[in-house]
């Protein structure tokens, strides 16, 4: 958590209550210069209240306005592919947004004029046809001249990404180790300070227990301490008056 992240994303204007609540959500996990936020899509919809495909859209407006940007994706190379999150850099003042949004908006028109059909090469011609569906020559390569030609799909498919090896929290490494990132079982350092919490706290109810035990033993060993003075001596001075 960083307090200048924090105050910055608290004094952003980005026009919409939720999306200013996913900013400081990002500022959260940010460092102090704004860089190497990340926190997952559904971490963000429980500070938010929604669903995560609706913190997608406000992540995508944010970027598109220049108060994010993608950076350094490596911070996150120790968390299992098919569970990392995105890692932003937050713009920290207005001159950085006002530059991002600009860079952004170049991106996205270098994309729009990008075309995404193939070229057609001279090396096959298309003849024209006579108005019966023939073709004199060479055929095209595709019936229909409106549609895209389509890649074709690979015969290989891609290995699915390692599952747990112990299920999760149950990995045997954590039970040792529980400050440690599991690359096997995929466990977010959130996961693991829960963890670590919940071990703590089995270890301080273990020894209140056998401080408690140990106490009962002692007060059942102990030796019976004499009956109060004051109260031995009124007895006494008793059956003396008795006696006389």
């Amino acid at each position: 958590m960083s307090i200048e992240a924090m105050t910055w994303a608290l004094g952003a204007d980005v026009g919409d209550a939720a999306r200013k609540l996913v900013l400081v959500g990002q500022a959260n996990h940010a460092h102090k210069d704004g860089t190497t936020s990340w926190a997952s899509k559904e971490t963000l919809a429980e500070y938010v209240n929604c669903d995560p495909r609706t913190i997608q859209r406000h992540l995508k407006r944010l970027r598109a306005e220049g108060w994010i940007r993608p950076g350094d994706q490596a911070s996150v190379a120790h968390i299992r592919a098919d569970r990392r999150p995105v890692v932003y850099d937050l713009a920290m003042s207005e001159t950085v947004r006002l530059e991002w949004k600009a860079a952004y908006l170049a991106e996205q028109e270098r994309g729009v004029n990008l075309s995404p059909r193939p070229a057609v090469t001279g090396s096959q011609p298309v003849s024209p046809s006579d108005g019966h569906g023939e073709t004199h020559g060479e055929t095209p390569r595709t019936s229909r001249g409106d549609k895209a030609l389509s890649p074709e799909p690979s015969r290989t498919q891609e290995p699915p990404p390692n599952p747990p090896l112990s299920g999760g929290r149950s990995c045997s490494r954590h039970k040792t180790a529980p400050g440690d990132c599991c690359r096997a079982c995929g466990t977010t350092p959130r996961q693991i300070e829960t963890d670590r919490q919940r071990l703590l706290a089995q270890s301080r109810r273990a020894q209140e227990q056998a401080a408690a035990a140990a106490e009962r033993e002692r007060a059942a060993a102990a030796v019976p301490l004499p009956a109060d003075l004051k109260a031995q001596t009124r007895d006494q001075i008793r059956a003396n008056r008795r006696t006389a």
